[in-house]
């Protein structure tokens, strides 16, 4: 009786499977709120040219719709990362994902840039379930003095095409992946 409320408090206590994204993994950001299907992060055409920015693109589980985090240390007491397109990642190529301008304010496109120390190429994330996550600036945690600013995508979310942009975080279903 004894080994059968044990196994079941160990199974209850066991943590749920999360949807957001582990270092060193390859990983897909797909839009929360989407009515007319399935949209995902994409980097414009598989391009390697800085300043191309990230779309809203039908997920179709390309190279260019996969990414990578790496360990990037702390900041403001958080742990924060650097995120790499999986096909520049893999083939050698030093690109990450940037705030363009490295403005810390709404608007400021999210784009591929060759990797560096800059404040700008540091993100975090929130969890709000086991399957939702938002992408933070991580110059904008708080303690750092600015806005805390999430990855959100613009336009209209039933059309492909839209751009990837910091907006406020205001824990809306645009600024929540999975």
């Amino acid at each position: 009786m004894l080994v059968v409320a044990l196994s079941s408090l160990l199974v209850a206590a066991a943590p749920a499977q999360a949807a957001y994204p582990a270092p060193g993994q390859y990983f897909y950001v797909r839009e929360k709120d989407n009515s007319s299907g399935t949209h995902c992060l994409d980097v414009q055409g598989g391009s390697t040219v800085y300043g191309t920015p990230l779309l809203r693109w039908d997920c179709n589980q390309g190279w260019n719709q996969s990414f990578v985090m790496t360990e990037a240390g702390t900041l403001y007491g958080r742990h924060v990362f650097r995120i790499k397109p999986r096909y520049t990642e893999s083939s050698g190529l030093n690109i990450c994902l940037d705030a363009r301008e490295g403005r810390a304010d709404p608007s400021a496109i999210i784009q591929i840039w060759g990797c560096n120390s800059g404040w700008q190429q540091l993100w975090a994330y929130d969890t709000f379930s086991p399957d939702a996550f938002d992408l933070i600036a991580a110059y904008t945690l708080p303690g750092s003095g600015n806005p805390k600013m999430c990855v959100e995508m613009d336009g209209d979310k039933n059309n492909k095409g839209g751009t990837a942009r910091l907006q406020n975080c205001n824990n809306s279903t645009k600024q929540k992946f999975f």
